[in-house]
């Protein structure tokens, strides 16, 4: 029992005992590279893409012109301030607008309506 314990003394302070075989380092090394190379790639690709999409802020002379870029057709829309491929008369932006300020209007009329209960009490 002694000549065990001292054999597993010795493993351990060679990191020998429960090391990782030659075939799990390469498995690990190889994952460490795979994930840096994915970070790097990503960072580049945020990059290239804001590269890919300047041209669409970029305003016509004329306001009503239209854009075709690989196959499709783009619109000027002056609320966005860029080039979309929704027409500007079936843009949602206004419907969503709307509904914030009908929400602003509600909660300032809520909040007059709890005032006026407070001052009651």
């Amino acid at each position: 029992m002694v000549m065990a314990e001292n054999k597993y003394k010795t493993l351990v302070r060679g990191r020998e005992w429960n090391a990782p075989s030659k075939e799990q380092q390469e498995i690990i090394a190889l994952t460490g590279k795979l994930e840096t190379m994915t970070k790097k790639k990503k960072g580049k690709g945020i990059k290239e893409t804001y590269k890919k999409y300047e041209w669409k802020k970029v305003a016509p002379k004329d306001l009503k012109d239209t854009k075709k870029k690989n196959g499709k057709k783009y619109h000027w829309f002056i609320k966005h301030q860029m080039w979309i491929l929704h027409k500007p008369e079936d843009c949602k932006l206004e419907e969503k607008e709307a509904s914030k300020d009908d929400n602003l209007k509600l909660m300032a009329a809520l909040a007059a309506i709890e005032d006026e209960e407070d001052l009651v009490e």
